[in-house]
């Protein structure tokens, strides 16, 4: 083991340190884009995006401030600039749900945060294969995957590291798919969503089709093949926050990956 976070007296202030670095420089802890301004969406055939340095979200549009009793219902979710949208304003843009809405009718904000379903007027704004897709009531994960899948100009447009644009909200999207879970051992991490990641079955970084992604905790990941044991071994700082913070869960159901670290490590 090159890193020790259960000894001495400096390990919580080490382990808060490298949780850190970890956000900052990992490809899949994203920070909330919410209650984002129409001034700062672009529209790109007819979809909303919002441009976030060198990552490209698509959003969702939706009414924040809903009369939720009158209407016996929660709002919509937008996908694209339909009748609905049209005709109303005051609209907020989210990347991911579940979303914060505000009960005018009784001037409080929801406990819970909800998963709106799709405007109807969105889902026959057009005849494409891909609406009809969005009207079965699919989650808003779903759409990102099914956006990426049709091979559009924003989600093949790629990044100087080699990824799209969308890297970021396709990892996402795949992640939720799977309730946050390591499709190999199965760890729940959706407390920790960053030892999460996404790995693609043919090595190939801008082929985002579902078939080729698969979600796998950091160490499931890492000891892919020996490719991948070289790249996390050079930065093997995850990994190894990782092995602590679920060295039971590890110890019992993933052993062999364990073994696999901790020998190209030694």
């Amino acid at each position: 083991m090159i890193f020790d976070f259960l000894k001495g007296k400096t390990a919580k202030k080490i382990k808060e340190i490298t949780k850190s670095e970890i956000t900052r420089n990992s490809q899949y802890f994203i920070k909330e884009i919410k209650d984002i301004d129409y001034n700062k969406i672009q529209e790109i055939d007819k979809r909303f995006f919002y441009n976030d340095g060198q990552d490209v979200f698509l959003m969702f549009a939706y009414k924040k401030r809903y009369n939720t009793i009158q209407y016996n219902a929660l709002p919509k979710y937008h996908v694209v600039q339909c009748r609905t949208r049209n005709e109303y304003r005051d609209f907020t843009y989210v990347s991911a749900m579940p979303v914060e809405v505000y009960c005018r009718d009784r001037h409080v904000l929801l406990e819970e945060l909800q998963y709106l379903s799709l405007c109807a007027n969105c889902a026959s704004a057009s005849q494409k294969s891909f609406y009809r897709f969005l009207a079965k009531g699919k989650p808003w994960y779903e759409y990102v995957i099914q956006y990426a899948n049709e091979q559009n100009e924003i989600a093949t447009r790629i990044k100087p590291n080699g990824y799209v644009v969308m890297w970021k909200q396709i990892s996402e999207a795949i992640r939720e798919r799977v309730k946050f879970c390591c499709e190999k051992c199965q760890i729940d991490l959706s407390k920790e969503k960053y030892y999460l990641e996404v790995h693609h079955k043919d090595y190939n970084k801008t082929n985002n089709s579902s078939k080729n992604l698969i979600a796998l905790c950091v160490l499931c990941h890492a000891t892919v093949d020996e490719t991948h044991l070289n790249i996390f071994k050079s930065e093997s700082l995850k990994v190894e926050a990782f092995k602590v913070d679920y060295a039971s869960y590890i110890e019992e159901n993933n052993k062999y990956a364990l073994q696999i670290w901790n020998d190209a490590v030694s």
